[in-house]
């Protein structure tokens, strides 16, 4: 997502339970399980989560509020006895951590203890190796976020006194914490965000009076820094957003006056950065969202000329970006969130019958099915988001008529690698956000 900071009191209420898929040789599934997890906030009231969850190898951690502690850090490994806070950072009151990046062994985030303002935090997953890194701005808020991995080090957005928001840099030490480069000088923001790795360099995206929010790049230092392409030029932005590696290239969604918001592609320089394939056309924006790698494939969802949100692939030509398939023939088929387990896709849909449900894809119209019907049926559908893969499943959000939304897990797949994007579609955003 973009530069948005997510506070607390963006909220959703959920109990704590468990799907367990176990899963043939063939992406056909043999047998389905579903049990509770741990009943948190005990006597009927429910667990409440804020933010996107994130993985850490098989762990999940999340921001809950078990109504005795407060918004505070959380994990599980989808067991009883391992759903537990891992730190009651903020005692008198919410710490609301947010903005979750797992970096190796390190959890990345921000979070506000009571005495310093939100700032930056690192944790290992355990209560003594949950600490503050660095009091970035000693006068307020440090507006510390999307952390995201750089060689050794983290790149991350934060404002100190007298710069904004802007593109810093650490390596988990007070010392090793600083300004890369105050990307839009003087006390304006740039809000950089979207850093993905690119050969020696990180894609990102910031935001200048002079050119809008734009494609940038970074080696991690204040000179090698600089503006890749003013994709809307002038002050009117393009705001790329939603970046993934495929191949030697990046993938992003970004808007222009002639295509609207279409999957466009860069190498990292000015001559390599171009659309991809205009959706759908005329300006009407297809909004790419949830791009997602699987083998020498990018998925995403993507609204064509019919209105439908529909499931995508490319392999990074016009003529090689299609349609998978078409799940709901006679309305949107609502793709929200996509993740990648292996070969297998898995990604939300609604059918027109079962409502928002869990499906899986192996990129063809025949190999694309439902998972599951959640809810039960009804049409309503569990309305599943927010899935997080972890090293032994799939964690989503999801709702039934008798438990309300819970935190659900799909699990026991085949190995392989799992990558996601949980980022929901946007709408047209032409301009500089705040």
């Amino acid at each position: 997502m973009g530069p948005h900071r997510i506070r607390p009191g963006h909220r959703l209420a959920l109990g704590v339970s468990i799907l367990t898929v176990a899963l043939a040789a063939s992406p056909v599934f043999a047998a389905i399980e579903a049990r509770l997890v741990r009943d948190v906030a005990a006597g009927g009231s429910d667990l409440l989560v804020s933010g996107t969850p994130v993985a850490m190898g098989s762990t999940l951690f999340f921001i809950g509020d078990d109504r005795t502690n407060g918004y505070e850090l959380w994990k599980s490994d989808g067991t009883a006895d391992g759903t537990v806070m891992v730190k009651d950072i903020n005692p008198t009151g919410d710490s609301g951590p947010q903005r979750f990046a797992a970096i190796g062994s390190t959890l990345y985030f921000a979070a506000d203890d009571g005495v310093h303002g939100q700032e930056l935090w690192k944790s290992d997953g355990t209560s003594d190796g949950t600490v503050m890194v660095k009091d970035i701005n000693p006068a307020g808020d440090s507006g510390s976020a999307n952390f995201a991995a750089f060689g050794s080090i983290a790149l991350f957005q934060a404002g100190s006194d007298g710069t904004g928001i802007e593109l810093w840099r650490t390596d988990g030490t007070s010392d090793g914490t600083y300004l890369v480069k105050d990307v839009d000088p003087g006390p304006g923001p740039s809000n950089p965000y979207g850093f993905t790795v690119l050969g020696s360099n990180a894609i990102f995206a910031a935001c200048t009076a002079a050119t809008g929010c734009e494609l940038w790049k970074t080696n991690g230092t204040a000179s090698g820094t600089v503006l890749v392409r003013d994709i809307e030029p002038g002050a009117d932005s393009s705001l790329p957003g939603a970046f993934v590696k495929l191949g030697r290239a990046l993938y992003f969604s970004a808007y222009s006056t002639t295509y609207g918001t279409e999957l466009w592609k860069t190498t990292g320089s000015r001559s390599g950065t171009g659309l991809v394939k205009d959706i759908n056309p005329n300006g009407a924006s297809s909004e790419p969202a949830s791009l997602t790698v699987v083998g020498t494939t990018l998925y995403f969802s993507a609204q064509g000329s019919d209105g439908s949100r529909d499931l995508w692939k490319t392999t990074g030509t016009a003529r090689r970006t299609v349609p998978v398939t078409n799940i709901n023939t006679s309305g949107d088929d609502r793709i929200w969130w996509i993740a990648a387990v292996g070969s297998t896709l898995y990604f939300s849909a609604d059918d027109g019958t079962t409502g928002l449900e869990p499906w899986r894809s192996d990129g063809t119209a025949a190999g694309t099915a439902l998972v599951t019907d959640i809810a039960g049926g009804g049409g309503s559908g569990s309305e599943n988001q927010l899935a997080t893969p972890v090293a032994t499943g799939l964690f989503l959000l999801a709702a039934t008529p008798a438990h309300g939304r819970e935190l659900w897990r799909i699990a026991d797949y085949p190995s392989g690698a799992i990558a996601s994007s949980g980022s929901p579609p946007g709408r047209d955003r032409r301009h500089r956000p705040h």
